[in-house]
């Protein structure tokens, strides 16, 4: 499961009733935790130039 179906799936989840808010936000912290994350995140995203055009 990605982590968008994750989050879609917590989200669902609280809005039944499934959840509080309370655990809810936990849940979504620990998931957005997860080792290598952000790795995944911006795997891709380019780097932008530091030099101005002139």
């Amino acid at each position: 499961m990605s982590i968008a179906q994750e989050l879609e799936r917590l989200a669902k989840l609280r809005a039944e009733g499934g959840l509080s808010d309370e655990e809810f936000t936990k849940a979504k912290s620990q998931l957005l935790a997860a080792p290598g994350l952000s790795r995944v995140l911006f795997k891709g995203i380019r780097r932008q130039s530091s030099h101005t055009h002139q």
